[in-house]
């Protein structure tokens, strides 16, 4: 795109004249030059380049505008990179990140800092380098080649760091099922806690936890204040369902695996046979 720019310098020489952007230095034979000769440092130049290359980097943009559901229109571009972006506090690499851009998220633009842009995503405020943003035409080529029109935006650091624990007791919730499916089929023995010849409901859900080393209460009742508590709909493989006298443990689409009862053995069975008295996580 800088060359572009630096072709817009329109350099006409006639009869010893240079025109920069205006203005007009005049250049006597060699031989008549005097002390007197305006002289235009280099800088200005470059600083006439650089303004230049941040208002067509604005043009470009103010080619392309999106109506949110609001009804508002927004500057917006789309991440290019291979991996991720940080998003800066300050327009220099040095700056701590606010965040990160994957491939293809959706940013407003705000504002222009050299080579870097001022952007929002989500939640996140910040600064990428130019090069990092798909903007103006190709963007519109972008936009229009997504099917489904949806996008994903900007990941704060806070918002980062959630995920990663969500995602990690998702990986543990989800050992924990594999490892009671294990069982699936063996009896039910009331007062039992043998995963292979008999457990009760809660037997059966305090032996699968101790195998990882967690240890968990007893009876059914005790284990209504285990752990933290979290909503059915947030709930995850691993996490305790509660009832009035039955416990079992979260498999997934709301689904339990449990110590039934002496018909059924160890099952997976739903979720929503009976009112919920709690969900409890305790990984």
């Amino acid at each position: 795109m800088k060359t572009k720019i630096i072709n817009k310098l329109f350099l006409s020489i006639f009869t010893g004249t240079i025109f920069i952007l205006g203005s007009r230095i005049h250049v006597e034979a060699a031989d008549n030059v005097t002390n007197t000769m305006p002289v235009v440092p280099i800088m200005n130049i470059e600083k006439i380049i650089e303004k230049e290359y941040q208002m067509d980097l604005k043009e470009e943009v103010q080619l392309y505008l999106v109506e949110n559901d609001q009804g508002e229109y927004l500057n917006i571009a789309f991440s290019n990179v291979s991996d991720f972006a940080y998003i800066r506090y300050a327009a220099t690499d040095k700056s701590d990140w606010a965040g990160k851009m994957y491939n293809g998220t959706a940013v407003e633009i705000l504002d222009y800092e050299g080579d870097w842009v001022r952007i929002k995503s989500g939640n996140v405020y910040g600064y990428v380098q130019a090069k990092d943003l798909i903007i103006g035409k190709e963007a519109k080529k972008y936009d229009e080649s997504n099917e489904n029109k949806t996008y994903h935006y900007a990941e704060s650091k806070a918002e980062e760091e959630e995920r990663l624990i969500k995602e990690e007791a998702l990986r543990k919730g989800q050992e924990v099922i594999a490892y009671g499916s294990q069982f699936i089929g063996n009896p039910y023995v009331w007062g039992g806690t043998s995963l292979l010849y008999g457990a009760d409901c809660s037997g059966f859900v305090q032996s699968v936890y101790a195998d990882f080393g967690i240890s968990l209460p007893r009876t059914t009742w005790a284990m209504e204040t285990a752990g933290i508590p979290v909503s059915y709909d947030q709930a995850m493989p691993g996490d305790l369902v509660l009832y009035d006298g039955h416990v079992g443990l979260y498999a997934g689409n709301d689904m339990i695996l449990n110590a039934v009862d002496e018909s059924h053995g160890i099952q997976i069975t739903s979720a929503l046979y009976a009112p919920i008295v709690t969900v409890r996580r305790v990984l």
